[in-house]
């Protein structure tokens, strides 16, 4: 299987996983029905004392990106 023979499943897994989701969430007005209002409230990152979540949050979104860019550059695999 080549890339091109992909697309039609990670077109489902966005609309399916975010995009449907988040635009039902939008439609209906309910306070804290988005994904990012879910996740802040699953970290605990929107109430009194969050910085530690928020800290934690960034730092693993860093490890990603640094581990994506030398995944990109072939450094490591």
């Amino acid at each position: 299987m080549t890339l091109a023979d992909w697309w039609p499943l990670w077109l489902a897994l966005v609309l399916g996983g975010f995009a449907v989701p988040e635009a039902l969430a939008i439609r209906d007005k309910v306070p804290g029905n988005t994904l990012s209002e879910r996740i802040r409230a699953w970290l605990r990152t929107d109430t009194p004392g969050g910085g530690a979540s928020w800290l934690a949050v960034w730092t693993v979104l860093a490890g990603i990106l640094v581990w994506l860019l030398g995944h990109i550059a072939n450094w490591w695999p």
